[in-house]
């Protein structure tokens, strides 16, 4: 993700979480590390992108 995307991403969101209500968090992970699922979990389809929701 670059500076501009992450710029636009975080605006957007501003604009549609509810601060009273809402948590978010944006992390870069270590693209060196694999995503190991646990359970009947599946490996994410885009390995760029993380979300938990």
């Amino acid at each position: 993700m670059t500076d501009a995307e992450r710029g636009d991403l975080l605006a957007t969101l501003s604009m549609i979480i509810n601060e009273s209500e809402d948590s978010l968090i944006c992390i870069h992970l270590d693209p060196r590390q694999s995503v190991i699922p646990l359970g009947k979990a599946l490996s994410p389809a885009d390995s760029d992108w993380f979300y938990i929701g």
